[in-house]
């Protein structure tokens, strides 16, 4: 009977040593996982930071936009001007 008790424990030892190996290599796995999401998620947070970065500089686009139509608007004019001097220099013979 002390034999037998002996063998059981035995093998319920070895049981509890390759279940505990077992759970050690998953335990192992699921950091090595959680290092690659930690270090993805570095690398999303510069992503989004430089996203929040350009979005803020779109903002100032209207501005931009309207004072390039005024810029439009003077370069019309200054053509006009100039095209009108043009014919004035000319009808006076001082240009060809």
């Amino acid at each position: 009977m002390l034999v037998l008790a002996v063998i059981v424990w035995i093998v319920a030892l070895l049981v509890a040593l390759i279940t505990t190996i077992i759970a050690l290599l998953l335990v192992l796995r699921v950091i090595a996982h959680l290092r690659v999401i930690d270090h993805l998620a570095r690398e999303a947070l510069v992503s989004i930071e430089g996203i929040g970065r350009h979005a803020h500089a779109l903002s100032t686009m209207p501005a931009v936009v309207a004072a390039a139509d005024q810029l439009g608007v003077a370069v019309a004019e200054i053509e006009r001007i100039a095209a009108s001097l043009g014919v004035k220099l000319r009808s006076l013979g001082l240009v060809s």
